[in-house]
């Protein structure tokens, strides 16, 4: 079984006012399920938006994307945790607002 990402646009806004850039332009492809995928690309590729984009972080202009949420998981380039905070409390943070438990968390990952 596969999910499909079917003719996906992407527009982003510049730092111009009522501008916009299209970042992703019908891009198409399936996500064989129970798989990892790796997207790989050039700089500037879109490869950042188009993983927001598949995590619900990025609207999406026009086309479609299978909904992924809670069947993914998304690590960012540049991560930063609290300092003042415990690594409990860092993992607590994000987990606060969706409900998991914290400590659960942290000992599947040990």
């Amino acid at each position: 079984m596969t999910m499909a990402v079917k003719q996906l646009v992407v527009t982003v806004p510049t730092n111009k006012k009522h501008v916009t850039k299209e970042v992703l332009h019908e891009v198409s492809f399936d996500i064989p399920t129970a798989q990892v995928l790796t997207i790989l690309g050039p700089s500037g590729a879109g490869k950042s938006t188009l993983i927001r984009t598949l995590n619900g972080l990025q609207p999406v202009t026009t086309g479609s994307v299978p909904d992924l949420a809670g069947q993914t998981a998304m690590v960012f380039q540049h991560f930063n945790l609290f300092a003042n905070l415990t690594a409990l409390d860092n993992v607590a943070s994000p987990l606060y607002l969706t409900g998991q438990q914290s400590k659960a968390a942290l000992e599947n990952v040990q």
